[in-house]
């Protein structure tokens, strides 16, 4: 009985080729592993983190003129109005609309009427 003990030119090639195979993957890479390189998510500001401007109110100064003065126009300038007002914390106590016997009434729109010069009010 005759026995084979080599591999034959096939089994040597493959053989070969797998240890070359196997010698490719385990090699480390040369030189340092570079990270990749994140940028932050770019920061979207709301409304509540917007820079606030504060603003001294002058003789002759009234809210809609302030806003006005701003660039709003048409009724924007009563949204802004009203921002101004809860942003400053002026109350309901300022909207003042008529005198009756000497008597400030208050009013009824919502709007604060009464700002005096050398007040500071918040603006966005």
């Amino acid at each position: 009985m005759k026995t084979r003990t080599g591999l034959g030119l096939a089994g040597i090639l493959i053989a070969a080729g797998t240890v070359s195979y196997l010698a490719m993957r385990e090699e480390a890479p040369s030189g340092p592993v570079e990270e990749p390189v994140t940028q932050p998510a770019p920061r979207v500001q709301t409304p509540t983190q917007q820079a606030h401007v504060r603003y001294t109110v002058k003789k002759g100064d009234y809210l809609s003129k302030i806003a006005y003065d701003r660039g709003f126009r048409g009724h924007s300038i009563y949204d802004k109005v009203l921002e101004i007002q809860n942003l400053s914390g002026l109350g309901p106590e300022r909207d003042i609309y008529k005198t009756v016997d000497g008597e400030l009434v208050r009013g009824q729109d919502g709007y604060v009427d009464l700002i005096y010069p050398g007040e500071v009010l918040v603006l966005n």
